[in-house]
């Protein structure tokens, strides 16, 4: 359990890392970023914000983004 629970740390941050550095350099050229997704949501759940114009979304599950 304690390797399965490392192994989902590891792609949480991997992932969030990933993402953040498209916000960065899409800012940094003055590209708007309207919408940031990071995890994959179960069946529809997760967390939704809106910070600025930008629509933040937050799922369950450790893989990915957009």
């Amino acid at each position: 359990m304690c390797v399965l629970t490392s192994i989902l740390i590891a792609l949480a941050l991997a992932a969030f890392v990933h993402e953040a550095a498209h916000v960065i350099a899409a800012i940094s050229f003055g590209v708007p970023v309207t919408s940031i997704g990071l995890f994959e949501p179960i069946l529809g759940f997760g967390l939704r914000l809106r910070v600025g114009k930008t629509q933040v979304r937050i799922g369950l599950l450790p893989f990915g983004g957009y």
